[in-house]
């Protein structure tokens, strides 16, 4: 009789348990954080139902947790624990670590430390600062092709804090438009930002050319930062011999400074204009 009530006793307790964690844990599993190094961490843990239980912080397998209830139990400064109230039922304990660093990535553990079970688990991956990158814009793409080919140029653009948000296309010294009746359903512009590198990667690609194609195309940054490249068309009947082709086509771009300084002036005396009225 007594083995049965120490049965029926030992049931009753684990159902409890199990109970609290169902009405404890909001979130649960597992769950990604990517920061940039010298910036502040908050990795995030909602409790429901807490009662008198204390949250606690900690890496994943280590015996030593880094924050028990309000209290900071590691002699690092740069970690502290905030919490508040959502409503009367759920809290909000966060973990925070101010100036993180690489060496601060791991997987991190939210958990009620009477009941020792886990909560929430976030692995935080810390990421090295990036070099300083200065702005600048390079250009590469088709410099030789015949009548009724298409043109394809990419311009990267890179800035100092972010990636340029757009680029402007410039032929001959005048901006391209998409809707304007000379490109209209010929010409495709596309942008696309790579964040890690500061850069937007934009294509210009026209179909169907013409001689009237040919010449210097611009791309220009938001930090007013130019290069060109010359496009060379060629007429059906006057193919050119396979030595300039190849030279032609295998040579990087170079700033056009006829071009850039024809652009600049036009820039110049629009911004005169402008000014002027």
């Amino acid at each position: 009789m007594d083995l049965y009530y120490l049965l029926v006793q030992r049931s009753f307790l684990w159902t409890v348990q199990l109970l609290i964690i169902f009405l404890i844990s909001t979130e649960g599993g597992f769950s990604y954080k990517r920061i940039l190094d010298r910036r502040q961490a908050i990795l995030h843990c909602t409790i429901r139902h807490r009662g008198t239980k204390n949250v606690q912080w900690g890496i994943l397998n280590s015996s030593h947790p880094l924050t028990i209830g309000d209290l900071t139990w590691t002699s690092d400064k740069r970690f502290s624990v905030s919490s508040s109230n959502y409503n009367k039922t759920v809290e909000r304990w966060n973990l925070v670590i101010d100036n993180v660093q690489p060496k601060d990535t791991n997987t991190y553990e939210c958990q009620i430390s009477s009941i020792v079970t886990r909560l929430r688990l976030v692995h935080l991956t810390v990421l090295p600062t990036q070099r300083k990158i200065s702005p600048g814009v390079s250009l590469k793409g088709t410099t030789l092709l015949d009548s009724r080919g298409t043109i394809k140029i990419t311009c990267n653009a890179t800035g100092a804090e972010r990636a340029p948000e757009s680029v402007d296309w410039f032929h001959e010294g005048s901006i391209i438009r998409q809707q304007s009746s000379k490109w209209s359903g010929r010409v495709k512009i596309s942008m696309k930002a790579d964040v890690l590198r500061r850069s937007l990667i934009s294509q210009l690609i026209i179909e169907r050319s013409t001689l009237k194609d040919r010449g210097a195309y611009i791309c220009r940054s938001p930090d007013k930062i130019m290069q060109s490249i010359e496009v060379h068309i060629l007429e059906d009947n006057n193919p050119p011999s396979r030595a300039v082709r190849n030279k032609l086509s295998d040579e990087p771009a170079k700033p056009n400074k006829a071009a850039l300084s024809t652009l600049s002036f036009i820039i110049f005396i629009m911004a005169v204009s402008v000014s002027a009225t």
